[in-house]
C-alpha cells in the first residue's frame, strides 16, 4: 500500500512539475485512468476500434499513450454489417500491428456484397495469417452461399497454419472439408474450448485434432442435431480432460460419437429443464460406467 501512495504522490509531483495547474485538465489525467478509459472505449465492437484510433489522435500525450498500452489493440472484430471496407480494414490492419506481439482475438463475421466481398477477403486472410498469435477466433454470420472459394481460402490457412496459443474456437457454419487434413498444420494447442451450433460440425473439427489432450465443449442455444444416424466415431486417444457443458440430451447425444481412453478426466456442467428426460440419464450413466475413472457432474436448473 505505501508503494502505491509513493507512486501515487511521485505522479502528482510530476504532473504539477510538468503539468500546472494552468494547463487543460485533460493533461492532467493519471495514465492509468486514461488507460481504463481507452479500454472500455474498446468494448464496443467494431466501432470501438475505431474509437480508439480517434481518441489517440486528439493529442500527442493520448497517442503515445494508446500506441504504447499494446492490450488495446488486440481485440480485433471484422464484421461488415454496414460502412466502408476499406476503412474498418485500415483499422484492423493497424490493430494487427500494433497488438503485436501479444495474443490476439480475432472476430469475423458479417461479410459485405459481392463488389466488395473481395477486399474483405483479403483482410480476413491477413488476419488469419496472424493465427500463431490468436487466443481466440470466432467465424460466425457466415452463409452457405458464400463462394466456395472464400471458404477454401480459410480452411487452407486453418490446416496450414499452427496456432499454440488459441483457447477458444468458435464457428457458426464450417466449410465440409474443414476436417480432410489435419488442422493448424498437425500442431494442436495444448487446450481448446469450442462453442458450437451444429453437432456434425464440431465433430468433424474434432476429427481433425487427434492430439487434442484438453477439450472444452459448450453448445449454442439453438444447436442442429446430428444429421447422419451412421456418424463415424471420433477417435482422440490422447484426451486427458473434458469439461461439457450443455442439456442432457445434447451432452448424451454428444458422448456416443466420442471415444477415448479410460483415464480421462470427465466435467459435466448439466443445463437441465425442469421436465427432465430420464432416458438421457439413464444412457449417459449407461456410457460412461465402467469406462471412465474420473467424473465430475454438476446441474443447473432454471
Amino acid at each position: 500500500m505505501d508503494d502505491t501512495r509513493g507512486e501515487g504522490r511521485q505522479h502528482m509531483e510530476r504532473s504539477a512539475l510538468y503539468f500546472p495547474a494552468t494547463c487543460p485538465a485533460i493533461y492532467r489525467v493519471p495514465n492509468e485512468i486514461l488507460r481504463k478509459i481507452f479500454s472500455h472505449i474498446t468494448n464496443f465492437g467494431p466501432c470501438g476500434l475505431e474509437d480508439l484510433i480517434n481518441a489517440s489522435h486528439v493529442c500527442h500525450l493520448w497517442r503515445v499513450l494508446a500506441l504504447q498500452t499494446k492490450e488495446l489493440w488486440t481485440d480485433i472484430t471484422l464484421s461488415f454489417a454496414g460502412g466502408s471496407v476499406a476503412r474498418q480494414a485500415q483499422e484492423a490492419g493497424l490493430a494487427l500491428e500494433r497488438s503485436k506481439p501479444l495474443p490476439i482475438t480475432v472476430h469475423i463475421s458479417n461479410p459485405p456484397s459481392a463488389p466488395e466481398l473481395g477486399n474483405y477477403r483479403e483482410l480476413v486472410l491477413r488476419a488469419l495469417r496472424e493465427l500463431p498469435r490468436v487466443r481466440v477466433l470466432c467465424i460466425s454470420s457466415f452463409e452457405t452461399t458464400e463462394p466456395d472459394e472464400f471458404f477454401d481460402s480459410i480452411t487452407q490457412i486453418l490446416q496450414t497454419h499452427p496456432a499454440p496459443l488459441l483457447e477458444e474456437l468458435r464457428f457458426d457454419h464450417i466449410p465440409d472439408d474443414i476436417s480432410s487434413g489435419n488442422l493448424f498444420a498437425g500442431q494442436v494447442p495444448p487446450k481448446l474450448h469450442l462453442i458450437y451450433t451444429d453437432m456434425d460440425d464440431i465433430l468433424n473439427i474434432l476429427r481433425g485434432l487427434p492430439s487434442l489432450e484438453h477439450l472444452g465443449l459448450t453448445p449454442e442455444p439453438a444447436m442442429a442435431e446430428i444429421e447422419s444416424l451412421s456418424f463415424p466415431a471420433v477417435h482422440l486417444p490422447n484426451l486427458r480432460n473434458v469439461a461439457i457443458t450443455g442439456y442432457c440430451g445434447l451432452i448424451t447425444r454428444f458422448m456416443r460419437y466420442l471415444d477415448f481412453a479410460v483415464d480421462v478426466d470427465i466435467h459435466f456442467q448439466l443445463l437441465c429443464e425442469r421436465v427432465i428426460d430420464f432416458s438421457y440419464l439413464s444412457e449417459l450413466s449407461w456410457i460412461c460406467d465402467g469406462r471412465f475413472s474420473k467424473i465430475f457432474a454438476a446441474g443447473l436448473y432454471y
